[in-house]
């Protein structure tokens, strides 16, 4: 039998129907509460924030949730419908759109703050992608990108668990591993890189 081939929107659409919080769990919040502690010096109240592929919008809603104006574009309508949840769930206001990243719905430095969370490292070359990031910045901005890395993947941690206790021979990462592949697992995240946010030289 043949399996399906790997439809990345497919898995990412199909993962996020699964849930319908994920600012509800201290474990998934880990990460991003590390995120958090690492920016909180250089934010302030009234901030413009943007999150680029911001899936379901964990640190979106915690950056809303501390006052600033936070936007976030994906291309999940699933993803987009948990990260409103979210964010109203810690009482937030954040707005959210299905958008491209490459060619981001915004005019040139409109953000104080742009960033991603697990999403640069889907790119073979991500230049591209954070020229139109950085397009959207303002001058002396912050830019913040939190790249996971294939040797450390606390979603790949938790898939070679399962298929250890399972007894499966099927290695973590085949195509048919599931959700490792992809960015809809639940578990996906992993502490951010220790090189410090890069402020944008205009």
């Amino acid at each position: 039998m043949t399996s399906a081939p790997i439809d990345p929107q497919r898995d990412w659409e199909g993962g996020w129907q699964q849930l319908d919080l994920t600012v509800d769990n201290d474990v998934w919040l880990v990460t991003e509460r590390i995120k958090l502690k690492y920016l909180a010096p250089l934010l302030r109240p009234g901030m413009r924030a943007l999150e680029v592929g911001c899936g379901s919008a964990k640190l979106a809603a915690l950056l809303a949730a501390r006052g600033l104006r936070v936007w976030g574009i994906d291309q999940s309508a699933s993803g987009l419908r948990i990260a409103r949840r979210n964010t109203d769930h810690l009482g937030a206001t954040a707005a959210f759109a299905r958008a491209d990243a490459f060619t981001l719905p915004f005019p040139d430095g409109t953000f104080d703050l742009v960033y991603s969370t697990g999403l640069l490292e889907h790119f073979a070359d991500p230049t591209r992608l954070m020229r139109s990031m950085i397009r959207v910045l303002k001058p002396g901005g912050l830019f913040f990108s939190d790249v996971v890395p294939l040797k450390f993947s606390l979603a790949r941690s938790v898939c070679v668990t399962k298929v250890s206790l399972s007894k499966s021979s099927r290695p973590c990462g085949s195509p048919s591993a599931g959700r490792c592949r992809s960015r809809s697992s639940p578990a996906h995240g992993s502490p951010p890189c220790p090189a410090r946010p890069s402020r944008s030289s205009g």
